[in-house]
């Protein structure tokens, strides 16, 4: 069980960390065991490993607090959403794991059927179950922390903002990696494009929505649960890049409707 001491947010922080410090360790991406480098490993085994026991624990942690006389969904349907929600992020990563492996093997017996497939799943498909299915999950955690009572002691504002920041920079860091990766042009010059995500957006979107229809039907004290004001801070910077996006788009002339006039 998760000390009282040490929240989900904070675990999920330093383990990200860990993940991207390890990225940059060329010994981990060069060592193999059998077709896996230590660092397929790190990230398909290791991490998730950990990353499951603390969200379990943290699962059976709110649902040992009191119940709320007043809920915005029932304890099991959000429940097994977050069960749910973790099985699909794994399975994403799952396949782009093994996607990516695969990868240089196609590319070196230039099979350009197979390529495109493992092209299909290892970008959009895989990056749009594993972020989705991440969203969903701490959606549906902070929804039921909503359901109890709060913890009696709360961390400092300025804690929960900062986890709020990096919870949100990291997630936007995640879709704007996906569109920069100089290893994707391997795919025939192929590079990972913002629509290729819509997934991902339509639920973060009906995420963001949930919460906030949720905080104004149940009027919590935000800093008193551990996850409702990151996630919101979150969700705002996500609203933000949308924002960007809307602007870019329009400013290239997007969007445009032409009207013709019918022919005789």
């Amino acid at each position: 069980m998760m000390t009282r001491e040490t929240d989900l947010l904070t675990l999920v922080v330093l383990l990200a960390l860990a993940a991207a410090l390890a990225y940059n360790i060329s010994f981990l991406h060069n060592k193999s065991i059998g077709y896996f480098s230590l660092l397929q490993i790190l990230y398909l085994v290791v991490i998730p490993g950990f990353l499951f026991v603390f969200i379990f624990s943290a699962l059976q942690e709110i649902l040992a607090r009191p119940q709320n006389r007043e809920v915005f969904l029932s304890d099991g349907l959000l429940t097994n959403l977050t069960l749910l929600s973790v099985l699909f992020t794994y399975g994403g990563v799952a396949i782009h794991t093994v996607t990516k492996m695969l990868k240089r093997a196609l590319v070196k017996e230039k099979q350009e059927v197979a390529l495109a497939i493992n092209r299909y799943f290892h970008l959009s498909f895989s990056h749009n179950l594993y972020l989705s299915g991440a969203v969903l999950m701490i959606v549906a955690l902070t929804l039921l922390e909503l359901n109890h009572l709060p913890r009696a002691t709360s961390a400092g504002m300025l804690a929960t903002v900062l986890k709020g920041l990096f919870l949100g920079v990291s997630f936007l860091g995640g879709l704007y990696f996906y569109t920069r990766r100089d290893d994707y042009v391997i795919y025939e010059g192929y590079t990972g494009r913002w629509a290729d995500l819509k997934l991902v957006f339509v639920v973060a979107w009906m995420g963001g929505v949930g919460v906030i229809y949720a905080v104004r039907k149940l009027d919590p004290t935000l800093r008193q649960y551990s996850l409702l004001l990151p996630v919101l801070i979150s969700f705002l910077l996500f609203a933000l890049l949308n924002a960007v996006l809307v602007v870019r788009r329009l400013r290239r002339g997007g969007w445009r409707v032409f009207l013709r006039r019918p022919r005789d």
